[in-house]
């Protein structure tokens, strides 16, 4: 009798893993229909700039195609640390930009900021900052390959991911916008659970003093 038992219970075992297990062939098509999606928005965009009415289309599609998918904790973190690790590659770079403007040169920060800001990867603000005739405007040229370099190793970060700087500062901001959010929702469920566990409490221990353990 036990033996059948245990047979029933493997078989159901069997069942249930048949139930939650992906199934290979729509597997296959799924990355299959993500691969071919990918391609088709890279090569719009390389060929037409991702700023394009056709770029976003495909881009758009793209994202449609990828919430089929739901990526694991360790897929997810992993993208995660890429995405920090990205950001502190262009803060490294805009940091060093800085100091030798700045503090080396002696520009205004102020100055820095307004011409700086959306033209991160050109040289077009590093002339009209010369062209200013400022004081600090003359000592520019002193550390222009320097400042070269740092604004080299931005446009790298561009090509690495196809994307500009201001949209991998606008993706690093909302992200952490939503790992807030995140952290903020699980402490208010955690407090939630407490204040139920110690309206039970209080509800079935009335002699204690339940008040003191808030």
């Amino acid at each position: 009798m036990d033996d059948d038992e245990d047979e029933d219970e493997e078989e159901d075992d069997d069942s249930s893993d048949d139930d939650n297990s992906i199934d290979p062939e729509l597997a296959r098509e799924k990355f299959a229909e993500l691969r071919t999606q990918y391609e088709l928005t890279r090569d719009t965009i390389k060929a037409k700039g991702r700023s394009h009415a056709a770029a976003q289309e495909e881009i758009l599609k793209l994202s449609e195609v990828f919430k089929q998918f739901r990526l694991v904790p360790k897929q997810f973190d992993y993208l995660v640390g890429s995405m920090r690790s990205m950001m502190d590659r262009v803060r490294t770079q805009e940091r060093i930009i800085m100091k030798l403007c700045v503090e080396q040169c002696k520009m205004p920060k102020k100055n820095f900021i307004t011409l700086f800001t959306g033209n991160e990867t050109s040289e077009t603000w590093f002339n009209a900052a010369i062209a200013m005739n400022k004081p600090w405007s003359e000592k520019l040229h002193d550390v222009k390959e320097d400042v070269q370099r740092g604004l080299q190793k931005l446009q790298q970060i561009e090509e690495e991911t196809g994307l500009t700087i201001e949209q991998v500062k606008d993706i690093n901001r909302r992200m952490s916008i939503g790992e807030a959010k995140a952290r903020r929702a699980k402490k208010e469920m955690v407090e939630a659970n407490l204040r139920l566990v110690i309206s039970i409490a209080k509800e079935n221990t009335p002699t204690v003093a339940c008040s003191s353990w808030i």
